[in-house]
C-alpha cells in the first residue's frame, strides 16, 4: 500500500474545503453542522460509490436509487472559519476545530475550546492499494480509549483490543465470546475519553467489506493505533461531537434517518416458534398454540411464522405453502386473528434453484448477476443452492411486491419479516442492475 503523505490546500468547495494529495488524489473536508464534519477521499478516477444508501438528513428516507455522494442536500452547512498557515490549514465552528497538517498529511481533532479528543497516526494515516483496491485509514490510539459499537459483535461492549470484519453473514451457532463477522454491516463507531468524558461518534459510510482493527495489531514503528480497512470502496467518513454517548446516538439518528414508528401492535409481546410451522402438521399445531393462549389468558399481540410455511424438508420456498403442513391457511390465520393476535410471515429474499418461480424471475433479469455470464450468480442457501433477487432491478422489485400481496397479505397476515438478508454472493464478477447505473460486486482487479 501507497502512503498519501503529502497535501496541498486546493481551495474552497460547497460547505468545506479540497485537499490535493498523491498521486491525484483529493480529499474534502465538509463541515455540515456546528459538530458536524465529514472527509471524503476520491481518487483520481473516481468514487468507486458514487452513491450511498446510508445518509438521510432532515428524516427523509434515501430515495430507492440511492443518494449522490456528493449531494449535501439536507444538512445545514453553516458558516465556518478557514485558515491557511504555514504547514497547515485550520477550520473551526463554535463546537468543532480542525488541524490538517500538510506534510505529512494527517487530521488533528479538537473542540472549539482546543480539547484534543482524536488524531490521525502521525506516522501515515492514509494509505491506498492500486492492486487491490485497499483504502486504510489510521488513528492514533490512547491505552485507555473506549469503542462501542459496529452493530451485532461478541465479547464485552467496550471493542478495544479486538479486531472485527464488517460483512454481513448468517452466522447461526457463533460463539459470544470471540465469533466475527456476525449479521450485520454497521461501520458506526462510538468513541470515549475516560479521562475526559468526551465522547464522539464516526461513520464510514461504505457498503464494501470493511475491518476495524480497534488495537489487535501493534507495530513498533507507528505507537500505539487503530484502522479502519475498506476493501474495495470509499473512504468517506463522519466525525460528530457529543459530547455525552446520547447526544452521539442521537446525532446519528439524524445523520442516518431515524427508524419508522411501526404500529402498536409491534410494541406488544409477540411469539416465534420454528418447530411449530416447521411441524409435519403444523396448522393443528398452531390451533393448539391459540388455544392454550385462551386458556391461560396469555396476551400476545403478534406471532411471527417461521418459514415452516413455505419449506418442503430444510428447504425453503418463499412465496409458497406447503398445503401438506397448512391445509388451510387462512383459517389458520384466522384464528389468530379471532383472539387479536396480528401475523408475521417469514420473508427471504433468495429462490432456490428448484423455485417454481426460479426461471420466471431469472427471465426478467430480476437476480443479481454474474456480469461475464449474465446468468444468476448462484450461491450456498437453506440446504441447497440459489440466487438472490435484485432489489436495484425494476423487475426484482415488481415480482417482490406481486408475490408478497398475493401469497401473504391477501391470506390475511398482516406483515412481512424479511430474514435471511445477508446475500451471501462471492462471485467476483458478480453484479447488480443498480437502477441503470450496475453495481459491481468487485470494482478493482489485480
Amino acid at each position: 500500500m501507497r502512503t498519501l503523505s503529502e497535501a496541498a490546500y486546493a481551495g474552497t468547495v460547497a460547505a468545506g474545503i479540497e485537499l490535493a494529495l498523491d498521486d491525484g488524489f483529493r480529499c474534502r473536508v465538509l463541515v455540515l453542522d456546528e459538530g458536524l464534519f465529514r472527509v471524503l477521499l476520491i481518487p483520481a478516477s473516481g468514487l468507486r460509490e458514487p452513491r450511498t444508501w446510508m445518509i438521510a438528513p432532515g428524516s427523509g428516507d434515501v430515495p430507492w436509487e440511492g443518494r449522490d455522494r456528493l449531494d449535501t442536500a439536507g444538512f445545514a452547512c453553516p458558516r465556518f472559519e478557514a485558515a491557511t498557515l504555514p504547514g497547515a490549514v485550520t477550520i473551526r465552528t463554535s463546537r468543532l476545530a480542525l488541524r490538517i497538517e500538510l506534510r505529512p498529511f494527517a487530521l488533528h481533532w479538537h473542540t472549539s475550546d482546543g480539547t484534543p479528543f482524536a488524531s490521525d497516526r502521525s506516522s501515515g494515516g492514509y494509505d491506498v492499494s492500486a492492486r487491490g483496491g485497499l483504502v486504510r485509514h489510521s488513528m492514533a490510539r490512547a491505552l485507555e480509549q473506549q469503542y462501542f459499537g459496529l452493530g451485532d459483535k461478541t465479547g464485552p461492549l467496550n471493542r478495544h483490543g479486538r479486531r472485527f470484519r464488517t460483512v454481513a453473514l448468517d452466522a447461526l451457532g457463533y460463539d459470544a465470546r470471540t465469533s466475527d463477522p456476525l449479521y450485520k454491516h454497521w461501520p458506526f463507531l462510538i468513541q470515549r475519553d475516560p479521562v475526559t468524558g468526551l465522547v464522539f461518534g464516526q461513520l464510514y459510510d461504505t457498503l464494501a467489506t470493511t475491518t476495524f482493527d480497534l488495537g489487535c495489531e501493534h507495530d513498533n514503528y507507528h505507537g500505539f493505533y487503530r484502522y479502519t480497512e475498506i476493501d474495495d470502496g470509499d473512504l468517506d467518513y463522519y466525525v460528530f461531537l457529543g459530547p455525552r454517548l446520547r447526544d452521539v446516538v442521537r446525532q446519528f439518528a439524524e445523520l442516518t434517518g431515524p427508524m419508522a414508528f411501526g404500529p402498536r401492535w409491534s410494541l406488544g409481546y409477540a411469539n416465534t416458534a420454528m418447530s411449530l410451522a416447521d411441524a409435519p402438521d403444523a396448522q393443528a399445531r398452531l390451533g393448539e398454540f391459540c388455544d392454550r393462549l385462551a386458556e391461560f389468558d396469555v396476551p400476545c399481540s403478534a406471532f411471527h411464522f417461521g418459514s415452516g410455511y413455505s419449506s418442503i424438508g430444510r428447504r425453503r420456498y418463499v412465496f409458497t405453502w406447503n398445503t401438506d403442513k397448512f391445509p388451510d391457511p387462512r383459517a389458520a390465520i384466522e384464528k389468530f386473528r379471532a383472539q387479536n393476535v396480528r401475523t408475521v410471515a417469514n420473508l427471504k429474499p433468495c429462490l432456490l434453484d428448484d423455485h417454481p418461480a426460479y426461471d420466471e424471475v431469472a427471465a426478467n433479469d430480476a437476480f443479481v448477476r454474474d456480469s461475464t455470464t449474465r446468468q444468476p450468480c448462484v450461491s450456498q442457501f437453506w440446504d441447497g443452492v440459489g440466487a438472490q433477487i435484485d432489489f436495484t432491478h425494476p423487475a426484482g422489485v415488481a415480482w417482490w411486491q406481486r408475490s408478497l400481496r398475493r401469497q401473504v397479505l391477501d391470506y390475511g397476515i398482516d406483515a412481512g419479516w424479511n430474514d435471511n438478508n445477508e446475500y451471501g454472493i462471492w462471485d467476483d464478477a458478480g453484479s447488480s442492475a443498480g437502477f441503470g447505473i450496475p453495481i459491481p460486486i468487485r470494482r478493482s482487479r489485480p
